[in-house]
């Protein structure tokens, strides 16, 4: 026999000498010491001084409660109608989590928000040109429930961003019913033709929508592959020709190296492929002398850094074939004593 101080329950008897002083300090009905306030040593000792910490927590809770319940009895009052309250809150919950488990929860908010006054009601669209109203609200899925308090700005931004013509879009929220939409649109640029797909492009060589008369009116033409991508540049350069650049029917890259020019009376000017505007600088200054863009030539070859090669025209050519035939005839005749 041993006391509860003892060495050999050190770990556990200590928990229930702190519960036991409690207790009998309190002048508690559940001191649970043994007579002469002694307890087994050994296993038998850890084993009842457990015991002994359980049952003490147990009783110290009960009598806490007991005590909770002497002081509020008599006090609480209940609402007259907090069962009819009390049961439609729990039908509506159960509605509520009938909607989301069945997939109409989403649906169900939507319709809540327009019925209070949230819906979206109106759209105020502005810096559209190209961009339809009609294309706005149909990328938006706007169906006349749509609350505004749910719709997701980000997401909205994104749909409008993937119309063909919009290069930025903002979408703002204006309450109780209004969507302000802001865009900025793409700036045609050129109309680009390739293995026979004709479309237009912007300034960065991207195709924006496919050709039409409306849209592509007055543009500059490009032909070629590659021809999309190098086109900024060219045309950029091509500033300092603005008569050629007034006459010119389309740019036409070949082999994804260099550039053709095609006039509008069917003149084709061949550019070299290493400082291009250098020669045709060359080819200008003659233009302005005699007049050589307007001759009856089809092509003007300034490929060859020392000279310029001119192909002639069906009529031209035949003309010269009459002028080459008349001068033989001439020296034949000379050669004869004078006679024809």
């Amino acid at each position: 026999m041993c006391q509860i101080k003892h060495r050999q329950n050190v770990f556990v008897l200590p928990f229930a000498q702190h519960w036991l002083r409690g207790n009998a300090a309190a002048g508690s009905l559940y001191d649970l010491r043994p007579a002469g306030g002694f307890w087994p040593g050994g296993a038998a000792g850890q084993v009842m001084g457990n015991i002994l910490v359980k049952r003490a927590n147990i009783m110290r809770f009960w009598q806490r409660y007991r005590v909770f319940l002497n002081h509020i009895g008599g006090t609480v009052h209940i609402p007259r109608h907090a069962g009819s309250i009390a049961m439609v809150g729990l039908i509506a919950g159960m509605g509520c989590w009938g909607l989301v488990i069945g997939g109409h929860g989403w649906q169900a908010l939507k319709l809540a928000g327009s019925a209070v006054g949230l819906g979206v009601d109106k759209v105020q669209i502005s810096g559209n040109k190209r961009v339809s109203e009609i294309d706005v609200l149909q990328a938006l899925g706007l169906d006349g429930d749509t609350s505004l308090p749910i719709l997701n700005i980000d997401e909205a931004q994104a749909v409008l961003a993937r119309l063909p013509w919009v290069e930025h879009v903002s979408v703002h929220k204006i309450y109780p019913d209004r969507l302000a939409v802001a865009l900025t649109e793409k700036r045609a640029f050129a109309v680009w033709q390739k293995a026979g797909a004709v479309d237009i492009i912007d300034e960065q060589g991207q195709v924006i929508v496919p050709y039409s008369r409306a849209e592509g009116r007055g543009l500059p033409f490009f032909v070629g592959e590659g021809a999309a991508g190098a086109a900024p540049a060219f045309l950029a350069a091509m500033r300092q020709f603005p008569e050629l650049g007034a006459r010119a029917r389309a740019y036409i890259r070949v082999a994804d190296r260099r550039w053709d020019i095609l006039l509008d009376n069917g003149l084709r000017i061949k550019l070299p492929e290493k400082e291009p505007f250098a020669r045709l600088e060359l080819a200008a200054a003659m233009d302005r002398r005699t007049g050589l863009f307007g001759r009856d030539i089809e092509e003007l070859d300034l490929r060859l850094e020392d000279r310029i090669t001119v192909a002639l025209g069906a009529e031209a050519y035949a003309r010269r074939l009459q002028a080459v035939a008349a001068a033989e005839k001439r020296e034949k005749a000379l050669k004869n004593g004078g006679r024809a």
